[in-house]
């Protein structure tokens, strides 16, 4: 994930490595379950008019949709989404039957906190939908996932797995009514020596078998921590956005899903304070025209003002509340209003 500058809502699509070597959306086969997939032209790179956003759809076997992703969700793009999704299900499954949704996330670099509401809410109404599946995600949406099942009815719905070999498994198992025990992803260790100070050791290990990639001493992590911790200390909430140099955070691996949770937290803040700041504008233009209609009824009911005072005191004071330069009550010259100019007797004008 690019954590450069997050004050577009639409960053550019960036092409990631995948996460894992089977890319089902390519093949016709699935290698794990022998399922065919189906896959067609017109349900593959959807970009639904954006340059920061694309989608493939694919069926594998009979009723198990798989929805590949790349770039980032905001409201328009995840109603399109919606939207497509739905004529995709009436396309394969004519019959109005329930179906099993995978979702690889290995590309999706974030979504709006707009475009997360639209999609909890809508897959809470889903009555379709058999399960949901995601795999391939990251840390901060694995916690989003998990929160969204305390707070929705539908907790057993949603389930996210390590890659797409355990995301079909688990289709299968739900299909045929089994249950799955899930791998776990990392291996966290403790290592000491007898003439050595005890210090905790943490290894990055490979899913299937254990390959350690990188070992960090005691000082190390101590250090990650406190660039970690320094970071935080250095967000502005006060401004949109966050502004990190990306070279830095290549180098700092252990912690940099953690740099990408935060990252992305901010965002929301971001687009929470601009849903309240839009909610107060809001209200206050309302009150403002409530205000503007309480004097307009005192003025009418003033009997002793003359019409033509009338008519310009409410010059006065609709036309600062408009926010207009000028404000006239206009008269036809003539009888017949097609045939009449119009000419303007009383005003208002800003100064």
């Amino acid at each position: 994930m690019n954590l450069i500058n997050h004050k577009d809502t639409e960053p550019k699509l960036q092409i990631l490595p995948e996460k894992n070597s089977i890319r089902p959306w390519e093949l016709d086969t699935c290698p794990i379950s022998g399922l065919p997939i189906t896959r067609k032209p017109k349900w593959t790179d959807l970009k639904f008019g954006t340059d920061h956003y694309r989608v493939t759809f694919s069926l594998i076997g009979n009723i198990i949709i798989l929805v590949k992703t790349w770039g980032y969700s905001n409201i328009y793009t995840t109603k399109e989404y919606f939207s497509y999704l739905e004529k995709f299900v009436n396309e394969v499954l004519p019959d109005g039957e329930q179906y099993l949704l995978l979702e690889d996330y290995s590309n999706h670099t974030g979504a709006s906190f707009k475009a997360k509401n639209y999609y909890i809410n809508y897959q809470k109404n889903n009555n379709k939908i058999k399960a949901l599946i995601f795999y391939n995600t990251s840390p901060l949406f694995k916690i989003m996932i998990k929160i969204g099942k305390r707070l929705t009815q539908k907790n057993d719905l949603a389930e996210i797995v390590d890659n797409y070999e355990s995301a079909i498994l688990l289709a299968q198992n739900i299909l045929s009514g089994k249950k799955y025990i899930k791998d776990k992803e990392k291996i966290i260790k403790k290592t000491s020596d007898k003439n050595v100070k005890e210090e905790p050791v943490i290894h990055d290990a490979l899913e299937k078998n254990n390959e350690i990639k990188k070992t960090y001493s005691g000082e190390e992590i101590n250090n990650h921590v406190n660039d970690l911790l320094k970071f935080m200390g250095e967000i502005n909430w006060d401004y949109e956005g966050i502004d990190i140099d990306e070279s830095k955070i290549s180098s700092l691996s252990l912690f940099k899903p953690l740099y990408e949770s935060i990252s992305l937290i901010k965002q929301d803040f971001d687009d929470i304070l601009q849903e309240k700041d839009r909610s107060e504008q809001a209200i206050a233009e309302k009150n403002r025209f409530n205000k503007l209609r309480a004097e307009i009824w005192k003025l009418a009911a003033d009997t002793s003002l003359s019409e033509d005072i009338l008519i310009q005191k409410i010059l006065n004071k609709v036309g600062p509340v408009l926010g207009v330069s000028r404000a006239c009550y206009n008269i036809f010259t003539g009888k017949d209003p097609y045939k009449s100019d119009l000419k303007c007797i009383l005003e208002w004008c800003d100064k």
